[in-house]
């Protein structure tokens, strides 16, 4: 387990760690200043990382900080157990679930006072979009985290990509499929699965 505090920088999102997932694809600069993961915790494209405080899970209403990242710890824990429990080795957020999960977030925010217009605030990035809040109660957010929905099974060797919980848990009993190559450099995270045939 690799665990890294990245420090505070609302519209540079895991800076300076610089993740690379499929295909080669940078994290930093497909999220710009516009990030999106699904329930704030993972991210397609990116199988194995979930992320703590993630974008638009910060409070600024009733509540606290340590409540959600406990329900996100639960979360992350839930798929970490599915992944273990059914011998797979790599999960992943679909483009669907994600983008489902964020335009709701986002018709939410607008009904806000953080989107306002006449309103500047660290919330919002250089479009005025706010990525930073989570609009909900926090009971709602604990319910939609209390685990991984892993129940719509599929054939292959995909054994689940369900939308209400956004993940895809791929399975492969080949370790060798699978081309991880843990920290290339001192900021640097590689996820690519380019040889893995769950994509």
């Amino acid at each position: 387990v690799i665990i890294y505090a990245t420090g505070f920088d609302n519209h540079r999102w895991l800076y300076p760690i610089n993740i690379v997932g499929r295909e080669g694809k940078v994290l930093a600069n497909e999220w710009g200043d516009d990030p999106q993961a699904n329930l704030g915790i993972t991210v397609p494209g990116y199988p194995n990382l979930f992320c703590i405080y993630g974008p638009a899970t910060n409070l600024a209403h009733a509540g606290s900080l340590v409540f959600n990242s406990e329900c996100q710890v639960r979360y992350i824990l839930g798929c970490i157990g599915a992944i273990l429990e059914n011998d797979c080795q790599l999960m992943e957020c679909t483009e669907e679930a994600n983008a489902e999960y964020n335009e709701r977030l986002q018709e939410w925010v607008k009904q806000l006072v953080w989107a306002n217009g006449s309103t500047n605030n660290w919330y919002k990035n250089s479009k005025g979009k706010v990525t930073a809040n989570l609009p909900w109660r926090l009971v709602d957010y604990w319910q939609w985290t209390r685990e991984p929905d892993l129940s719509q099974s599929a054939e292959e060797s995909r054994i689940a990509d369900t939308h209400a919980a956004g993940i895809a848990l791929c399975a492969s009993r080949q370790s060798s499929a699978v081309s991880s190559r843990g920290i290339q450099s001192r900021n640097t995270l590689f996820l690519s699965c380019d040889h893995f045939p769950c994509r």
